[in-house]
């Protein structure tokens, strides 16, 4: 596989189907003028019926203007990304409207890392491993009924810190709500490790002596990890293959146009 630059990037033809969009966030320092300021670097990417993961593109929004996610929209549907059957992104209005607007059909799934960082944000000290498990493991119970022996040891594990629990209150029908999928597909709509690395390598911009002051400076600076992450594949092709087969008797409707 040849390596992408920039121009490929905002540029390339995409595939014409996707099982799912995954749209992260993470907050990058830029210089402005004589100024450092802190924007929110809004990073997309899909995975095919193969398994390809392909970043679509990484964006500064633009909040006040209302057509902006439309405009990202409709330029990959030019692009050739005609079917989308899920898009995993933070809760953001615009931008579930817009992506309606240009994909009908599409579900919106908030994001169980976004989820996790609006209680997280919080916390002034970065949350240890075990925290982030535990969190993790709230998404990724076997079914309903394993959740609430989840929730309950993890409330029994946080009892002294009222401030998480009262927070996870705030967000346990959200969680809830991700179990309206099985348990193959839930794991599928949180690739819990792939965004954590990505994350992670995002962190070296705000490490920077010259720190970035335009998107494509970012991009530029991401393209090596970008070329890496995307030989990664989602899954061994067994357990794609058995994948597939569960979204195809889950969504056969759907799924006519990827088989």
């Amino acid at each position: 596989m040849s390596k992408i630059n920039l121009i490929d990037l905002q540029k390339r033809k995409f595939q014409a189907s996707y099982l799912a969009w995954f749209v992260f966030t993470k907050n990058i320092k830029v210089r402005l003028s004589s100024c450092i300021e802190v924007q929110t670097l809004y990073c997309i990417y899909g995975i095919d019926k193969l398994g390809n993961r392909q970043v679509l593109g990484m964006f500064f929004e633009n909040e006040n203007d209302n057509r902006f996610w439309l405009e990202v929209f409709e330029d990959f549907k030019a692009r050739n990304a005609q079917n989308v059957l899920f898009i995993v992104t933070p809760n953001n209005r615009n931008l579930e409207r817009c992506v309606k607007i240009v994909y009908n059909s599409i579900r919106v799934v908030h994001s169980p890392d976004s989820i996790i960082e609006s209680i997280t944000k919080y916390f002034s000290d970065k949350p240890s491993r075990a925290l982030r498990t535990s969190f993790k493991n709230l998404f990724l119970a076997k079914d309903l009924q394993a959740l609430e022996l989840e929730l309950q040891f993890f409330k029994d594990k946080y009892i002294d810190n009222k401030v998480i629990l009262m927070l996870l209150g705030r967000k346990e029908l959200e969680i809830k709500k991700f179990y309206q999928y099985s348990y193959d597909i839930r794991k599928f709509l949180y690739p819990y490790y792939a965004l954590h690395e990505f994350k992670k390598f995002l962190n070296k911009l705000n490490t920077l002596d010259n720190l970035s002051c335009s998107i494509n400076e970012i991009i530029e600076f991401c393209l090596p990890y970008i070329n890496h992450f995307e030989l990664g594949r989602t899954q061994y092709k067994s357990e794609w293959l058995n994948l597939i087969s569960i979204f195809y008797e889950t969504f056969s409707n759907e799924m006519e146009v990827y088989i």
